[in-house]
This record gives structure tokens, C-alpha cells and sequence, in this order.
């Protein structure tokens, strides 16, 4: 499983990633 990494940046994509970890 990998998260979309084609966002708008590299921080957009990081920011996906820690929606999907858990807090």
C-alpha cells in the first residue's frame, strides 16, 4: 500500500501520511 506521492508537493504527500497514521 502506498499513498498518492503525485500530490501538488512533497509536503502535500507527507501530510496524506500522517492523516493516515494514526495519531
Amino acid at each position: 500500500f502506498m499513498p498518492i506521492v503525485v500530490e501538488s508537493t512533497p509536503l502535500a504527500s507527507f501530510e496524506n501520511w500522517s492523516s493516515l497514521l494514526p495519531s
